[in-house]
């Protein structure tokens, strides 16, 4: 009988950012690595915006209106995958589109994941060059995920590491 070893899961955040681009291509990497691997991109949203229609049409709008935004998030995702890696990936992914707080549902995803990968937030507001700085979804993401987790700053900067901080678990939190 043949077995066949169980295949290794890499959760990525997809945000349409230049950095979740870069972190699906780290992430891409890792998995050639891991050679029996699949990348779960992950979009999430969790804002609607607060138009409303007067009453009779109240009904048909907001249905019009979330139809056409899980229309334009789904677009998000399949734009950003496609900027990452065009139509040669090398391994199996996944696009996954839900809605909620971004933190939460990653972390839903990631609670059986071989890894999970993040892009950082860039803030151009702290001097003369832009800094890479982890966001509030990968703060919470380094705090609470039970798989290491990475946070990739941008193309530029895939191969720095800025940080490390190891669990109970002993996986590794970093910031490439």
């Amino acid at each position: 009988m043949v077995e066949i070893a169980p295949r290794h899961r890499l959760v990525v955040g997809v945000d349409g950012t230049a950095n979740s681009v870069s972190a699906l291509r780290w992430a891409a990497e890792q998995a050639l690595r891991f050679r029996n691997a699949e990348i779960w991109a992950v979009h999430t949203w969790y804002r609607w915006s607060t138009g409303m229609a007067s009453a009779p049409d109240a009904v048909t709008d907001v249905w019009s209106h979330e139809n056409a935004r899980w229309w334009a998030e789904g677009t998000t995702l399949h734009t950003t995958v496609s900027a990452a890696f065009g139509d040669n990936v090398g391994c199996p992914v996944r696009k996954i589109l839900d809605f909620g707080a971004p933190a939460g549902i990653l972390l839903r995803y990631a609670a059986h994941a071989d890894l999970l990968v993040l892009g950082s937030r860039t803030r151009h507001d702290l001097g003369i060059h832009a800094t890479a700085v982890a966001g509030p979804t990968a703060r919470a993401c380094r705090q609470h995920a039970t798989c290491p987790v990475v946070v990739v700053a941008s193309a530029a900067r895939t191969t720095a590491l800025l940080h490390v901080k190891h669990v109970a678990t002993s996986s590794q939190h970093v910031i490439v």
